[in-house]
Order: structure tokens, then sequence, then C-alpha cells
């Protein structure tokens, strides 16, 4: 009988001591935003590491691409010819480099299919 009373006091204790949550909804709803906003963020994170990443090969496969390229030429091709071909490549090389999250206009504009 004695552990059933010490029990009971100390559960009565607890009770009287926790604060009284008026709205538990509102409070779950703020911890759960909380929650996935700090999993948001890691994500965010995430992704700029890899986006970066991801960049940084596809600049060095086009700068690559481009210098195969501009050996492979045909030492008898004139000039302009060989010009306006590296130009047409680096501008592709360029253009990775300006994507972004959002896309770029030309990218938004092609069809998925």
């Amino acid at each position: 009988m004695r552990i059933f009373q010490q029990n009971t006091t100390k559960c009565a204790e607890t009770v009287k001591t926790m604060p009284a949550v008026t709205n538990l909804e509102d409070s779950i709803n703020a911890k759960f935003e909380t929650l996935l906003q700090a999993i948001n963020d890691r994500f965010e994170r995430q992704m700029a590491i890899f986006a970066d990443m991801l960049q940084k090969c596809m600049d060095c496969v086009c700068q690559n691409l481009c210098k195969i390229i501009a050996q492979c030429i045909d030492s008898s091709s004139s000039p302009v010819r060989k010009k306006k071909l590296f130009s047409n490549l680096c501008q592709m090389s360029g253009s990775i480099t300006s994507w972004d999250a959002g896309g770029s206009k030309d990218t938004e504009d092609m069809p998925l299919s």
C-alpha cells in the first residue's frame, strides 16, 4: 500500500507541474514545421553541392571535347570555318554553366517528349 501511495504521489506531482498546452494541434504543427524546415534546408545544401559537382564535371567534359575537336579539325579547312566551329562549341560549353535551378529560357521552351 505504501509503494502505491508513493507512485500515486509522484504521478500527481508530475501532472501538477506539467505546463498545460492550450492548443495541442498548433504546438504539434509548429514542431513538425520546424523539423520539415530543417530537413528542407539540409536537402537544399546537399543539392547545391551536387549541382556544383555536376557543373564542374560538365565543364571539364565540354572543355576536353573542345580540345579534341579542335585537334581533329582537318588542317585544310579554312580558318573562318575552324573559328566558327570552335566558337559554337565554346557557346555550348558556356550555356551549360548558365543553367540554374530554375532553368534557362531555352530549356523551359523545350518539349519533354
